[in-house]
Order: structure tokens, then sequence, then C-alpha cells
């Protein structure tokens, strides 16, 4: 076991270039620009080494030319998922055991294939493909991604040198598993380098993967894959499976091989993948780690702050990649007696931003979102705040998707710090039709199922003395069974009206009620329990009785009637209140009732995601209760920044900020984090803050054993007190 200690592994951050005119980067840059115009790649799902397709084909756009095709792919099945699946477990073993130098060794090969030969292949695919400008694209999918498998390969190196204490006689030894099971990689399309960081490090520390590009990252994702495979990596290590998102999070979620979810991307999907792992917790061999996802960021500005330092890094910090960086400031506070001027120069540079085709003009400052979806998204955005008295488009404000899908950087002024544009809860808790069925589902279950409901809580008479010994068993205790089941015996006339009902169902009641008789003595117990605890099973079966008809009532009884009860239930918002209270009844249960409205979080936050910047001014003096709105308003915390000279007012703010951001900067943007240098990543909805481009990323996909070796035998079983 004791293969330690190695010398340190000496890593530096990939250097970023400059692509200057004549510059030896730009020339060969431009040329691989060049050789992908116009042409569709062809990319299969990768099983080993198999190349597969399926018939469900699909094609990767181009965001600022729709009408290219940059990639032609396939979405897996749920057969070929599961095929892969196998197939990786099957591979597992031996890649584990595989020493951590010798996997590290196909990371830091595949790192000085990036930064050289392949370097202007994998920026050109990654700018057409994902609409970066090269300066985005060289600092993502370049100096990033080099960085994610050096730094990575150095720390998983080190990480056996963290070993326990030894004692006299025994040795104590750790060994860094890899997980038993596979990782499930599901990479978003803005960064080239997540992607290659998700499914890369896994694998680094002994697991197998299953790596779900985004479809919007097709290309350059395909090409780093590639690399891998060319530097070492196994067949079945990683496999390469274009997917359905649904399929995709479905199939995995259902295998009891699943070890891990590599996520990086919105909240409702992580949600999902979240859920659909809890319902499926008895069928895993092991629990799943799961990981991480966006914000909403702030910039935060106080009266001593440097303005230039302020307007300039807001502008890059809100537009660059249009937005579309998990890390983009998309809220600003600035206070009153600074916005005139900060406003000033904010409009004076956004009439110089060039929005257009990164690869015809290197000088493009950004270009389109990624796709349709978020094009419609950030539209809807724009329209409410057009529409909404709290709201000024100060700058920007329009879109085309006429030939790609552009939309221009835009700075609103919003006289209310709540506006549903600066918390990115654009729907109210009742707001839209499509939420509102869940709503009720969070209270009452769902309407369509009432008539269902009845027939299982009631009961019916025809056999109602065989129901009872069914489940209750012996007819000595039968008053017991009564009193322990419905309670008293004076109400026992009314407990049969509202527990019986129509016989035709009588099996199927038998089921709701007691489960299959096969369970028979899991049903008794589950029913019957402890007499003490009678009343909360009743409230657990059936609700409270006396509280049905109110149920009833507030519902609104009638299926026909749907739309009319939501229209009489939702009534305006202006209103909510009132809304509280027809759906509910009693202002005690207020906070309650917001929980069961609001259920997830990610049912109700919707990311803009694009190059919008929301401004609210403030008056200078209240700043710390600005900083306590900044913390309250957002259920993210990824990144913020304080722009504040004053080293009072900057103490102040760490700490009422001090959960507000995993990543928090001080006179800087919120965005440009950099591998080994400010470690990526938040908690709260924004995930689960594990940090890749730190040291201790890599242990999350360790599973440790401790092994203690004794060289003195045990010569008594007795210890010393016992004489």
């Amino acid at each position: 076991f004791r293969t330690f200690p190695r010398a340190a592994v000496e890593v530096k951050n990939e250097p970023i270039l400059a692509f200057r005119e004549g510059s030896a980067e730009r020339t060969e840059l431009l040329e691989a620009l060049d050789s992908l115009k116009g042409r569709t790649e062809e990319i299969p799902c990768v099983v080993g080494d198999e190349h597969v397709w399926t018939k469900d084909v699909r094609y990767q756009l181009s965001p600022f030319n729709h009408s290219h095709r940059v990639a032609k792919f396939c979405y897996a099945d749920k057969d070929l998922i599961n095929k892969a699946i196998e197939a990786s477990v099957s591979a597992r073993r031996e890649w584990d055991l595989k020493p951590v130098q010798d996997r590290a060794q196909i990371l830091f090969k595949a790192a000085d294939i990036i930064s050289g030969p392949r370097r202007a292949e994998i920026l050109a695919k990654t700018m057409i493909g994902q609409g970066k400008t090269v300066v985005q694209a060289e600092i993502d999918a370049a100096a990033e991604l080099i960085d994610f498998f050096r730094f990575n390969a150095k720390h998983g190196v080190e990480l056996e040198r963290t070993q326990p204490m030894d004692a006299e006689g025994s040795t104590n030894t750790m060994l860094y598993r890899g997980l038993e099971g596979f990782v499930a990689a599901v990479a978003p399309f803005n960064f080239t380098a997540i992607g290659g960081n998700l499914a890369g490090t896994p694998a680094l520390m002994g697991n197998v993967v299953l790596w779900k590009p985004s479809d919007t990252a097709m290309s350059a994702s395909y090409a780093v894959y590639n690399v891998l495979r060319e530097c070492g990596l196994p067949p079945n290590i990683i496999q390469f499976l274009p997917a359905d998102g649904p399929v995709f999070g479905d199939t995995i979620t259902s295998s009891q091989h699943l070890a891990g979810i590599n996520f990086t991307g919105s909240v409702p999907t992580f949600k999902r993948l979240w859920k659909q792992v809890a319902q499926n917790l008895d069928t895993y061999r092991t629990f799943p780690r799961l990981a991480e996802c966006g914000g909403k960021n702030f910039h935060f500005v106080h009266k001593s702050a440097d303005v230039e330092s302020v307007v300039k890094g807001t502008i890059r910090s809100a537009f660059e990649y249009g937005g579309q960086k998990c890390s983009a400031c998309s809220r600003m506070y600035v206070p009153d007696s600074l916005w005139p001027q900060i406003k000033r120069e904010l409009l004076d540079i956004h009439k110089d931003i060039r929005v257009g085709d990164p690869v015809e003009d290197l000088s493009t400052f950004f270009s389109a979102v990624i796709d349709d979806k978020s094009f419609a998204r950030i539209k809807k955005w724009l329209d409410h705040a057009k529409s909404s008295p709290n709201l000024k488009v100060i700058a920007g404000g329009n879109c085309d998707d006429t030939k790609g899908y552009f939309v221009e950087p835009t700075i609103i002024e919003s006289s209310d710090p709540q506006d549903a544009i600066m918390s990115e809860v654009l729907d109210s808790l009742l707001g839209r039709l499509r939420d509102y069925v869940q709503v009720l589902d969070s209270l009452w279950g769902r309407l369509r199922d009432y008539v269902q409901v009845l027939d299982s809580l009631r009961g019916r008479h025809r056999d109602y003395v065989q129901v009872l010994d069914s489940l209750c068993g012996r007819h000595r205790d039968y008053v017991q069974v009564l009193d322990s089941l419905w309670g008293r015996l004076r109400d026992y006339v009314q407990v049969l009206d509202s527990l019986r009902g129509r016989h035709r169902d009588y099996v199927q009641v038998l089921d709701s009620l007691c489960g299959r008789h096969r369970d028979y003595v899991q049903v008794l117990d589950s029913l019957r329990g402890r007499h003490r605890d009678y009343v909360q099973v009743l409230d657990s079966l059936w609700g409270r009785l006396r509280d049905y008809v109110q149920v009833l009532d507030s519902l609104g009884g009638r299926h026909r009637d749907y739309v009319q009860v939501l229209d009489s239930l939702g009534g305006r918002h202006r209103d909510y209140v009132q809304v509280l209270d027809s759906l509910r009844g009693r202002h005690g249960d207020y906070v309650q009732v917001l929980d069961s409205l609001r259920g997830r979080h990610g049912d109700y936050v919707q990311e803009i995601f694009g190059p919008v910047l929301s401004v609210y001014v403030y008056p200078e003096k209240n700043y710390k209760e600005v900083l306590q709105l900044i913390d309250n308003t957002s259920p993210y915390a990824l990144t913020g920044a304080v722009f504040a000279r004053d080293k009072t007012v900057i103490d102040v703010a760490a700490k009422v900020l001090r959960n507000a951001a995993g990543n928090y900067y001080v006179n800087d943007k919120s965005t440009g984090s950099i591998v080994a240098q400010q470690p990526f990543g938040g908690a709260r909805v924004s995930g689960t803050n594990d940090k890749p481009g730190g040291p201790h990323y890599v242990l999350r996909w360790t599973s440790p054993q401790v092994v203690k070796e004794t060289h003195v035998p045990l010569t008594d079983w007795k210890y010393p007190y016992m004489g």
C-alpha cells in the first residue's frame, strides 16, 4: 500500500494568447475557421470503440447564422444508454486499479495537445458552434480546459500524499478509489472547458463516465473527446452519448450502478434529476453524488467606489459572451450620488459595443445567443421590461432572429428592487396556468384523480364487516379496532357515511387501504400503529374529515368548471394575500402556504441568461439596507462583486453577503475565475459548491478506503483492567 510520498507536480496556468494582427496564433485560427465554413461535421454516439447512429438525427446550428448546420449528430436511445452503462461498469475495475499517475498522464498529454497542435481547431469549433468571440473561446476552450486537465491531474497525483497517522505496531493507508458504478457527466453549452472537466476529472480519479454533451456545443465537445482518446484514454472509460435530456435522465437514474451526476446547467433540470435520484434511492448500490447550477449575480457599488472600474467591469461582466456565463452580472445596485456619472459612461460605451459575426469580424464584442429557446426566453423578459411601470429600458431592448439569434445589449433601470427582473422570478407564485396544477397538487392532490381519491377513501358498504375484518384481524378486538381506526363509537354513523361509498371497486379499495393482503402484517402496523398516534394516522391517510367540505369548496368541486375555478382561485396578483386565504383559509399557516405554493425554486425561477443588465438606484445613506436586500432578493448564490474603497464598508459587506456568493469579488467584476486561483462554485440554488478548479474537487470523485495493517500479533483477548 505504501507507494508515496511522490514529488510535487509543478504546473502553471496556461498563457492566454493575444491573437494580434500578424501573429502565428491568429493565422492558424483563421485557417481553422476557413476550413469549417459551410461544413457539417458528422458526430456519432461512441460506446467503447463502436460508432453508433440511431434514427433520431439532430443538428447543431451556428447561433449567429442558423442556416449553417455545424454538426449532424444523433440521440442515444434508452437501449444504447443501457448498453453504454454495462460496458462502462465492466471496464471500471481495471481502470480503477490503474495507478493515478498513469491516468494523470493522459490528461497531461491532452493538455499539451490542446495547447499546441489542436488549439486552433477547438477554438474554431467553439467560436462557430457556440457563438464565442476569439478571446472568449481562448479563455474557455484553450486556457481553462488546459488548466483543468493539468491542475486536476496534479491534484489527483498529490492527493495520494494525504495520509492518516501511523501508530506503534501498525501502519494506516488511505486508498483513493473511484466510485462504485458510473458517473453521468451532463454538460452545458456555454463552456467547452466545463464539458471536458465534467467528464475528464471523474475519469482521472478512477471512474467510468457517460458524457452527455450539450446539443449546442456538440462539435467542440467531440473534438475534446477525440483528443482524450488519442492521448491514451481506453475505450469504455468515457462514453460519448448525445441524448434527449429526459431520456438520458430517466435511464441513468433508474440504473442501480449510478454513482454520481456531474452536472452544470439549469435549476429545473438539476432538481428534476435530484428528485429522480431520490425516488430511486432503494435501487442504487451506493448513494449518488450530484452537483452544480447557475446564478443571478450582483454588482454592489458604494459611493466610495472607483467609477471607471465599476463601469468597465460591469460592461464586461454583463455583456461578454452575451451574458451567457454562469457568473455574468445581471443586477447592479448604484447609489444615487454616482448614478448620473455611471449611467453616462455606461451609455457611452454601449454605443461602441459591436454585436455580430465573430468569425467574419474579430472586433465583435459578443455575438448571438445560443439558440431559439434562449432567444424566446430573453425576448419575454424584454417584453416584460417594456410593459412594466417599474422598469425603464435606457439602452438596447431589441432583438432579431432573422439570420442569427441576436439580442442587443440591454440596460434597464428599475424603480423597484423586488421587481421580477431583479430576481429573475418572472412569474408570480400563482402566475402561469401550467404551473397551477402543481400548486393544487402540493395542497390537495390532482383534481383529475378526485373521484378515485373519494373511492379509495370511502370504502363501499356492502362488505363493510368483511373490510373491517381484513383490516383489523381479530373479531374479539372489534370495538377496540373501531376506536383505533375511527375514534369514538358515537360518531360511528358519521364515520360510515364518510368512509363508505360505492362497492363496485371493492378490490381497488382493499388495495388502496391495506396494500395487498400479502403485506397484511405491514398494513396492520401502518394502519393501526399505536393508539396514541391515531389522529396522526388519520391525518396522513385521509386528512381531517371536518375540513373536507371546506376543501371541496375551495377546490371548486366540478371538473367541468376547472378553468373557471382557476380564475376564481388565482384571481388578481395584486390580491395575493386574499388568494392565499381562499386556498387555505388560515392566516396562521401563511409561511407553510407559501412553501406549498412555491414548491421548488426551480419551478418559479427562470434565468434570463442573456445580455440584460438591471440597475436599481438607491439612496446612498441606505447602503446597509441594500446589502441586506441583495442577500435576500435572489435564491442564487454563485458570484457577486462589491466596489468600494472604504475599508469599513468592504468589511460590513463581506459579513452581510457572506452567504450570497460562492465567488466573491472586491473591486473586480463577477466573471473571470481562473483555475487554481479562484476555484468556482456557489451554494443555495446555485448548487453544491464543489469548487472545480481547486484541490478538493478531485476528492469528490473518490471513495476513500482506509487500510490498517498491524505488524505485532495480538497475544491476549483480555484487557489489563480485567486482571
